[in-house]
């Protein structure tokens, strides 16, 4: 979890473990990292909402290693991973805030589903992407 809490501060400036811990507590996890030699830069973490439907919840890649294609190698590995664990589908999330992900997202295959209002009030962006031929 240090990997993860490293980049967390370096991308959001922040780093919630109780939240992080609460979250995945039990569910099945993916959690990716890339590394530059020894130096953590990246990680794609996600998990099981349902047997057959993935949640791809948090990641980032270190601002100097952005536009290089990390992000765009973690989907891809993500949606490998869900298809040989027995995965129909993945869930994500989004906010204004993101664009970058956002059209990462619509450009690996999310169709946006809807909207909700968080806690925090924030207006969140549903996607979803069926694994199914």
């Amino acid at each position: 979890m240090d990997v993860v809490r490293s980049i967390c501060l370096d991308v959001f400036g922040e780093f919630d473990q109780l939240k992080i811990e609460n979250r995945l507590g039990g569910k099945k996890l993916f959690l990716q990292v890339a590394y530059d030699q020894e130096i953590p830069v990246g990680f794609k973490l996600g998990y099981a909402l349902e047997n057959e439907v993935f949640y791809s919840w948090i990641g980032g890649v270190a601002p100097d290693y952005q536009d290089l294609g990390v992000a765009t190698l973690f989907i891809k590995r993500q949606h490998e991973w869900c298809l040989q664990n027995g995965f129909k589908s993945i869930q994500t999330k989004s906010m204004n805030q993101f664009p970058r992900m956002i059209s990462l997202n619509l450009n690996s295959g999310f169709k946006i589903t809807g909207t909700e209002v968080g806690a925090d009030e924030e207006v969140k962006i549903l996607f979803e992407k069926s694994l199914e031929s």
